[in-house]
């Protein structure tokens, strides 16, 4: 019953688009290339089959594609930090990262070497993201290594072993 007034639903599809809303959402794609929107709230969403968009919006979110090539999408440094469980390079995740919710400076398509590092910490101005791989910690720089402190992006389960290739701007 989508109508009802309590805001924690739990919903489910087949090849569908799902919008959360407010409240603390369960939102599971299924089989299919889903859209999954968790709005606000700390929202739960899964893919399960298929190569789904998965996007927590704001809240502390649990993200987890299962099999397929997910996209993980993250709007804005001010929401979450969310956790992605099962970021898996070799089925063809991708974090996406919206430019406009992060600094206007970023370029469209895959993010710069120059702008990725492999640690907690910015090394130079140019760093914008960095990934601690002993955490799972996303981090992003407005500033790189400037006045600003970096605030935590996301976290990833299962030790992945990311890359700046693996970060699309949108």
């Amino acid at each position: 019953d989508l109508n009802r007034r309590d805001p924690q639903d739990e919903i489910s599809g087949g090849d569908d688009i799902i919008y959360g809303g407010k409240g603390n959402d369960r939102i599971g794609g299924k089989a299919g290339n889903d859209q999954l929107y968790g709005g606000e709230g700390n929202d739960e969403l899964w893919g399960d089959l298929g190569n789904d968009l998965l996007v927590g919006g704001q809240g502390e979110d649990i993200l987890t594609g299962l099999t397929g090539a997910d996209t993980f999408r993250f709007n804005s440094f001010e929401e979450g930090p969310d956790t992605v469980t099962d970021f898996d390079q070799l089925q063809g995740d991708k974090l996406e990262i919206l430019a406009t919710g992060f600094a206007d400076d970023l370029v469209q398509g895959v993010l710069s070497a120059d702008a990725f590092v492999l640690g907690a910490s910015a090394i130079d101005a140019n760093d914008r993201f960095m990934y601690d791989q002993s955490t799972g910690s996303l981090f992003f720089d407005a500033d790189g290594s400037g006045n600003q402190a970096a605030v935590q992006v996301a976290t990833l389960g299962n030790s992945a072993n990311l890359t700046h290739s693996d970060i699309l701007i949108v």
